[in-house]
């Protein structure tokens, strides 16, 4: 039982369900709403096709419908023309034709409003979302089931509504987002249920084991898959039920072979092969590729490589990109395991473009979403190519495995709106060695770089992933040089990890003197334990001037600890040797250092502390929020204390509103706030953090990350002197949260802190900065410089440590 970390299990609910909508569009019966008989000819050739359908012949009924649509063309019927093209869709939709399919739906939407016919405009629409799903065409799925939901929802036709609700919640199982995906299910299941609708009902019961699955609880997805075979089993034998059988041992073998039960895997997959034959020809290869992915589970790579070969030819004629990329992927793998290394590099290469293609067109979050659930291929590529002894290009990889979505937002943000999508894609593509090198003599710092590698003897599907095993580190330094090392990781040394994220938590939820003591004790050791991971394999690599910046990059659990904390076997912290900032990826820093240059010549500071604290909150779609938050006296004197050096007026209790301070923050160079931070998500967004600000003027004091992103800031700096700042929701992208929105709105460098911090001495800190920022504009070592004052009197880095310094240093 080795080397599965990558193999995805291939629980294809998109497959499950790929006609959920398929039965809206008449079939079985002519509705004689849309007026078939203009002419017989037509009208026998439409039913001669719906038969050749239904006994499975799509190529056939293709011709004999396309012969239909000639003559209603000829008769300028376009009722009869739009059913005839509908139909077309749809075999070529059962053929596993699915860019085809498109083609046609779209024909027959273009005719089908010409003809106001509601119900059948809101069936095409809802085949188009489910061939736009299957063509991984995210964003235009959810556009067309949306649409489609509309009409039924003013059409009153609550078992339509449920079909397109199925469809909504795949495409949300797509995206990664779980908890809406099993909303949208479980609302469909209702519906379907109220109906009697078997089809339906097991479609959903599928759909809602993979969320399960993906989820890693295989015990209740299990148990979802075996009520949708119970449910087939009360029908009569047909196609259909033939087909729902089919789908779901596929799923069942997905989950069984995840649980490591690679016989009973098999024996589920041989099941299911044996029905779907050449009839299912989608689902014949969503088979293949399953089969292949457990042999490779039983270290038969041969055997594997030629079933993911069969699955690959299948996927690449259907369309289905999804289906061609996890097959890929799969496939390099076993290349990689026969020693087949070029071979296996283009393969990963192929799997990762086939992914980038569909994120485009989606909405920030969906995207950091779906990133989340399409990162398998990047590490196995980053091993193959150190196999070759290709160390840069592996840096490469290692970028473009991280912070996708918001480099995407980023340049949007930036860029003008009359830059083209070329354009965009071009800013926003990977960066090479080369230019990755130029940003390392820009920002004149030693960029580190972490990547991990995780356990390959886990199963990894949806955002699951295994323990780490090791860690991937490169050295840039500004000279241009470039330093690898691969670290292996201890169990204790993963947990450490691990431990690192979880922290801040521990430390929020500290209640006595005795807990606080054991937890700065933990602090002590985990960060003495995290130099030796992270910085001791590489400290000959460091600069040897203490003037000399690093930014880190770290990754996953790693935003989450106090670089400047770290502490050598000497007690030596890390901050005493080097000024030290953050970076969610390389490529951030360019955009940073471009929107550095772009700031026009503010002068203004704003300087805010503890602002009248708000008592409310309404949050979008939810009950108003009772908040419980205390006078911050000590924040009060911090801000008094840095608007004298500022030469500026703090803004302080009822003066702090956040109407005020969106008025004002577009014409701020500095913008320093001493409140409370929020964790909480109030907009609804998915975005988390908030800022508490004085209400009042029509705005409840609490401004969110969301309503920063809509703010266009033009300050250099932008300090959060308050609890948690820097934390958010934690993905392979980077943290979602305030800092994220802030450098997206503009400012080049943010200030923020990672846990809980103390009153006396970050206001120690905070005013050391701001004196050192008067006469060095770096803030770099401007925090340094304050770390290290603090330090003399409050020496445990409890009180210190928590700042992190995003972007920019100059």
């Amino acid at each position: 039982m080795k080397n599965l970390k990558y193999i995805l299990p291939a629980i294809f609910v998109l497959l499950s369900t790929n006609q959920v909508i398929a039965n809206s569009l008449p079939l079985h019966k002519t509705n004689n709403n849309f007026i078939l008989a203009q002419n017989d000819r037509a009208a026998e050739l439409l039913k001669q096709g719906t038969t050749q359908y239904q006994n499975n012949q799509f190529a056939a009924a293709i011709e004999t419908w396309q012969q239909a649509l000639n003559i209603y063309r000829q008769q300028q019927d376009t009722n009869g023309e739009s059913l005839a093209l509908g139909r077309i869709g749809l075999a070529y939709e059962s053929l596993g034709n699915y860019q085809q399919a498109v083609d046609y739906f779209e024909q027959t939407l273009t005719v089908v409003k010409q003809t106001d016919n509601s119900q059948l405009e809101a069936s095409i629409l809802g085949n188009l979302g489910n061939n736009y799903l299957r063509l991984s065409s995210y964003s235009q799925a959810l556009t067309a089931y949306e649409q489609s939901l509309n009409i039924w929802q003013e059409l009153g036709d609550r078992s339509a509504e449920g079909q397109v609700l199925r469809g909504l919640g795949n495409v949300q199982i797509a995206l990664g987002n779980y908890d809406k995906a099993l909303n949208l299910h479980q609302q469909s299941l209702k519906i379907a249920q109220s109906f009697n609708d078997t089809e339906g009902i097991v479609y959903s019961y599928n759909a809602i084991g993979s969320i399960y699955a993906n989820q890693g609880d295989y015990n209740r997805a299990t148990q979802q898959y075996q009520q949708s075979l119970q449910t087939i089993s009360n029908l009569s034998k047909s196609v259909l039920s033939q087909k729902l059988e089919a789908q779901t041992l596929n799923n069942l073998a997905s989950a069984t072979h995840a649980q490591m039960n690679y016989q009973s895997a098999l024996s589920y997959y041989q099941q299911a092969l044996k029905i779907a034959d050449n009839n299912l020809i989608t689902l014949k290869g969503s088979i293949l590729g399953g089969m292949g992915s457990v042999y490779l589970s039983l270290d038969d790579y041969s055997e594997a490589k030629t079933n993911l070969e069969q699955g690959l030819q299948i996927a690449q004629k259907s369309g289905d990109r999804l289906l061609e990329a996890e097959t890929l992927h799969n496939l390099g793998y076993a290349q990689w395991k026969l020693n087949q290394l070029t071979e296996a590099e283009t393969s990963f290469r192929n799997a990762i473009a086939l992914r980038e293609q569909m994120r485009e067109g989606l909405r920030d979050l969906d995207r950091v979403s779906l990133f989340d659930t399409q990162l398998q291929s990047y590490p196995l590529l980053r091993r193959v190519l150190i196999a070759q002894n290709k160390y840069e290009s592996a840096l490469e990889v290692a970028e473009a495995e991280r912070a996708r979505a918001f480099v995407k937002l980023l340049a949007s943000r930036q860029s003008s709106n009359t830059a083209s999508d070329r354009a965009l894609q071009q800013q926003t593509a990977p960066p090479n060695i080369q230019q990755i090198k130029e940003i390392a003599r820009q920002q004149k710092a030693t960029l580190i770089e972490y990547s991990f590698v995780a356990d390959e003897n886990f199963v990894a599907q949806g955002k699951l992933y295994g323990e780490y095993k090791q860690i991937h580190i490169w050295v840039v330094k500004p000279t241009g040089e470039i330093s690898f090392q691969a670290v292996e990781l201890t169990p204790q040394q993963a947990n450490s990890i691990e431990q690192a994220g979880k922290w801040a938590n521990d430390w929020q939820n500290r209640a006595t003197s005795v807990e606080q003591d054991e937890l700065k004790t933990k602090f002590t050791d985990l960060h003495r334990a995290l130099y030796e991971i992270l910085i001791q394999p590489i400290a000959n690599d460091l600069p040897a001037s203490s003037e000399s910046p690093v930014i880190f990059i770290p990754q996953k659990e790693l935003f989450q600890i106090s670089f400047p904390a770290l502490q050598d076997n000497n007690g030596t912290y890390l901050i005493e040797k080097h000024p030290i900032l953050t970076a969610p990826a390389i490529q951030v820093l360019q955009f940073t250092h471009q929107q550095k240059q772009k700031l026009v010549n503010n002068t203004q500071a704003i300087v805010v502390g503890n602002p009248v604290m708000p008592r409310t909150v309404v949050a979008s779609g939810k009950p108003e929020i009772a908040l419980d938050l205390v006078p911050l006296p000590g924040a009060e004197q911090e801000a008094i204390a840095i608007a004298q050096t500022l030469n500026t007026q703090a803004l302080i209790g009822q003066t702090a509103t956040e109407t005020s301070i969106k008025n004002q923050i577009a014409s701020a160079r500095l913008v320093h706030f001493a409140t409370h931070g929020l964790l909480d998500d109030f907009s609804d967004s998915g975005i988390p953090g908030a800022i508490a600000l004085a209400p009042g003027e029509g705005n409840d004091g609490v401004l969110t990350s969301s309503e920063i992103l809509d703010l266009q800031l033009n300050a250099e700096l932008v300090v959060i002197s308050a609890c948690d700042t820097g934390r958010g929701l934690l993905t392979r992208d980077g943290v979602v949260g305030l800092s994220r929105s802030l450098l997206a709105s503009g400012t080049p460098s943010v200030l923020i802190a990672l846990w809980e911090i103390y009153d006396d001495s970050t206001a120690k800190l905070m005013t050391e900065f701001y004196q050192q920022l008067t006469t060095n504009n770096n803030k770099a070592q401007a925090l340094r410089w304050a770390m290290l004052e603090t330090k003399q009197e409050f020496p445990h880095p409890i009180n210190w440590g928590a700042f992190t310094l995003i972007g920019e240093a100059d």
